[in-house]
């Protein structure tokens, strides 16, 4: 299994694109802050087409956990998990306190 940790930039606490590649597809995270509840969504875009909309940034929960069947995963995206986590809470939604300093994507590859 191979873990690489994307983290999130403190200074972009109203949301920010992240560009990551995996298997020669361009996967682009963009963060947005929803103030009114106090919570950060992601859209996850795969080569240019968007794959996520709008996903509440849930500690511990694959983001791409929908277009797996079982162990079948859809061709348009890699074999990976994207799960956001906290460092050093224990709270399941990552709030603005929270956002860069403290939590970040871990991308997980279990080849």
């Amino acid at each position: 299994m191979e873990v690489s940790i994307i983290e999130l930039d403190p200074n972009s606490y109203l949301g920010e694109a992240i560009q990551y590649e995996v298997d020669g597809k361009l996967l682009i995270f963009l963060t947005r802050y929803n103030a009114y509840h106090d919570f950060y969504t992601v859209d996850i875009v795969c080569n240019g087409e968007t794959i996520v909309k709008g996903h509440k940034l849930t500690t511990g929960i694959d983001l791409l956990a929908y277009f797996k069947e079982g162990e079948v995963i859809n061709p348009k995206i890699p074999p990976i998990q994207v799960v956001p986590i906290l460092f050093n809470n224990d709270k399941e939604i990552i709030g603005i306190e929270d956002y860069g300093s403290n939590s970040g994507l871990a991308i997980i590859r279990s080849d």
